[in-house]
């Protein structure tokens, strides 16, 4: 071999050696290996361009529906569908929950409907229901009537008649991770505007035996509700690195769904965040540089047109 092409191997070899290009990181990654579990129902919502709509429970509609984000909500799962039908009396009592349970970038997480004990857990000096609905009151602009006495009016209303219920079966759209900074985040189905489900409580309340001079002061903060567009998600629980807390939003962001029966659930997406361990990156790949590669093929067209010159010789 003639000493020109072994100084041209040599030099490409050490190009070989240092050619080496780091693999794309993957910026997002998403549940695996979901399951359900647990005593309280769940249902799965499927999605068109249009509606969600109920299909089965099968562990393949399940990895569909949790499949999109944001941008694109491919369908939910509710758990604890059944939360709703429940007196305040069987739902104090209920300590059954479902489970949504998988892996994201490589660890274990868990997320829950909630029960009553839940509610009931302290944040702080408040419980977690205190929590919630004085956030509640204020973000959607009502701040002032928290500690007040019409906002304790309306919080007891509110406990009273079938509100915790309404707020424990979260509805998970998606789980996705950012690989790079690790943070969680869980897409869930709920109301664009919420109002009417606040509104349940106080008609409730409002067709009770309560006194004349409660109902008055309910009637009269009725119409500061009704005519504001509320938002509120639904809560959930989760566990993950061996802690365990909870999760809600006030600002949702239309899902351009509507749930087919009743034509208003599911309506927008409340995306909640919880900060995670990002994932070790993948090992650096050796790939031989674009340009190397267009010379090796060059060489070769080279050495085949010199060897058949030296065949005509």
């Amino acid at each position: 071999m003639p000493n020109w092409i072994k100084s041209f191997l040599l030099g490409t070899s050490v190009c070989l050696g240092f050619g080496t290009i780091a693999s794309s990181p993957v910026l997002a990654g998403s549940l695996t290996n979901p399951s359900l579990s647990g005593a309280a129902s769940y249902l799965t919502y499927d999605a068109d361009q249009t509606n969600t709509f109920k299909v089965d429970n099968t562990p393949a509609n399940l990895v569909k529906v949790l499949s999109g984000d944001l941008n694109n909500p491919m369908g939910n799962v509710e758990l604890f569908s059944n939360s709703e039908t429940l007196t305040n009396t069987a739902f104090a009592a209920y300590t059954g929950v479902s489970s949504l349970s998988g892996q994201i970038g490589g660890r274990d997480i868990t997320l829950s409907s909630l029960t009553m004990a839940d509610w009931l857990s302290p944040v702080g000096s408040k419980t977690l229901g205190q929590t919630w609905f004085d956030d509640m009151l204020t973000a959607n602009g009502f701040g002032t009537m928290v500690g007040s006495a019409d906002g304790t009016l309306l919080f007891n209303v509110f406990t009273q008649h079938g509100g915790f219920q309404r707020f424990s079966d979260p509805n998970v759209a998606y789980v996705n991770q950012n690989n790079i900074t690790g943070v969680i985040k869980i897409g869930l189905a709920g109301h664009l505007n919420a109002t009417p489900l606040f509104l349940k409580s106080i008609d409730a309340f409002l067709s009770s035996n309560a006194s004349t001079q409660s109902k008055n002061l309910v009637r009269a903060l009725r119409p500061l509700l009704a005519t504001k567009v509320l938002q509120a998600s639904e809560l959930i629980k989760y566990t993950y690195n061996n802690q365990t807390g909870y999760l809600y939003s006030f600002s949702g962001v239309n899902s351009g769904l509507v749930e087919k029966g009743d034509g208003v659930s599911h309506s927008a997406i409340y995306e909640v965040a919880l900060q995670g361990i990002a994932p070790e990156p993948p090992p650096q790949q050796s790939v031989p540089e674009p340009a190397l590669l267009l010379g090796l093929a060059g060489l070769g067209g080279f050495l085949i047109s010199q060897r058949q010159q030296t065949k005509k010789a």
